[in-house]
């Protein structure tokens, strides 16, 4: 069965309970995705990030997120693989 919306969790992203947490401490509100990527090195420059969130590997609080720069806020959860970062 097809889902709903292609930007709910695709079944192959881990469980909530499989995931890894950190919390990332940010200077400034808001963030954009891209450079928050990188803040947390998850990635070490801004193409690394592009492709990431255009090969729909990036989700941000449990939707798969396609945009470079959405705006972050404290709170938010970005996860890739098996590590979620937490916004501070």
């Amino acid at each position: 069965m097809e889902p709903i919306c292609k930007h709910l969790r695709p079944p192959h992203f881990p469980t909530d309970d499989q995931m890894k947490e950190h919390v990332v401490e940010i200077g400034g509100y808001p963030i954009r995705l891209g450079q928050f990527l990188k803040h947390a090195s998850v990635v070490s420059d801004g193409a690394a990030a592009k492709e990431l969130i255009r090969t729909h590997r990036i989700e941000v609080n449990g939707v798969i997120e396609t945009r470079r720069g959405r705006q972050l806020q404290p709170g938010d959860r970005v996860c890739f693989d098996t590590t979620c970062y937490i916004c501070r």
